[in-house]
């Protein structure tokens, strides 16, 4: 049994036009794969546009620096929409 550990580097959030609610942003490093510590979180997803068939969650959440996964989360936040917006 392997255990996850997470130890929680910067924390952001983010207010969302037509939002009533924040979305938050997390940057984690982790034990989870040896060559990309860091990994980044959001609270909530969204469809990227009207004409998007589904939510968007991202494939690639782990990172080698925690400043690239920080410029990963950053580039989905400034994406964000108030479409579809789901829980994480």
């Amino acid at each position: 049994m392997s255990v996850v550990k997470k130890e929680l580097i910067k924390e952001f959030e983010y207010e969302i036009d037509g939002l009533e609610h924040p979305v938050k942003g997390y940057v984690y490093l982790t034990n989870e794969i040896d060559h990309l510590p860091y990994r980044w979180e959001i609270s909530h997803y969204c469809r990227p546009h009207k004409d998007a068939a589904t939510v968007y969650r991202p494939s690639r959440r782990h990172a080698e620096t925690a400043e690239e996964a920080e410029y990963l989360l950053n580039m989905y936040a400034s994406n964000f929409t108030n479409i579809d917006v789901v829980p994480a």
